[in-house]
């Protein structure tokens, strides 16, 4: 398997979160861009002030990625951590 980490997950009506992964395919992966990602996460997973900082850094070089946007999205509204807990199904 070949993919970044997306966050944990808690399913609506669940108590116990779900890592998830996105898949990705390796044959178009740019390392920079992986390992700049990797860094941002992990600065979010350990409740580091940077993140922000981190994830917008990503966006810049890497305006299209989605997964890097919300999560830059949630540290914007005051969110933090990788949680992610979902109301709806």
């Amino acid at each position: 398997f070949f993919g970044r980490p997306a966050g944990l997950l808690v399913l609506k009506g669940k108590t116990q979160p779900t890592a998830v992964y996105e898949p990705l395919e390796d044959t178009n992966i740019e390392p920079a861009w992986m390992a700049a990602y990797r860094d941002a996460y992990e600065r979010l997973e350990r409740g580091d002030a940077t993140a922000e900082e981190a994830f917008t850094a990503v966006i810049r070089h890497w305006p299209h990625d989605p997964l890097a946007a919300y999560h830059l999205q949630r540290l914007r509204r005051g969110e933090s951590g990788v949680m992610i807990t979902l109301a709806d199904k």
